[in-house]
């Protein structure tokens, strides 16, 4: 077992573990949650932590983490007047841009993450012990992270998939 931060500072270059080739798919993280960015300015790495237990195509684990290295665009825009949201993507692209790429994540209610970085790895893990999906309206903020996959939290890593598509390479 790993905890999740521990994960995103890990090296995994060039690691494939039961790849998934579904990750590279247009909207492959469809209805996914998106419950953290952790940026790490020092080694220019950022992380998303994802809730998996709602997403459509990405259903075998309840958690995931997307680690992109040598990150040199991350853009966020969209905001919400409410205190506590659930982040659900209605729309996702990986792309391959030259010696990188490029995710692009539309999320509800609207909002968009762009990330661009030289690689990226998704793993696909299982956390001991959420419980029950939380629901942002009712459950106290306390609640809904006890619920949900945190930075702190142990996990068992199912799969690994590169992201890096290559040049000239389009997504499956």
């Amino acid at each position: 077992m790993i905890t999740l931060g521990e994960l995103l500072s890990a090296e995994t270059a060039g690691a494939a573990k039961h790849e998934s080739p579904h990750v590279r798919d247009e909207d492959a993280f469809l209805e996914a949650q998106v419950n953290a960015v952790l940026f790490d300015a020092i080694t220019s790495t950022l992380g998303i932590l994802w809730d998996l237990r709602t997403a459509l195509h990405l259903d075998e684990t309840n958690t995931g983490l997307l680690v992109v290295r040598g990150v040199e665009l991350l853009e966020w825009s969209g905001g919400t007047d409410q205190q506590r949201m659930s982040w659900k993507v209605g729309g996702s692209t990986v792309q391959s841009l030259g010696a990188g790429l490029e995710v692009h994540l539309a999320l509800t209610p609207g909002a968009d993450l762009r990330v661009r970085g030289r690689s990226a790895v998704f793993h696909s893990l299982d956390v001991v012990a959420l419980g029950e999906i939380p629901d942002f309206g009712s459950h106290t903020d306390q609640e809904v992270r006890s619920m949900s996959p945190r930075w702190d939290s142990a996990a068992r890593v199912v799969r690994t998939t590169p992201l890096a598509l290559g040049p000239g390479r389009a997504p499956r």
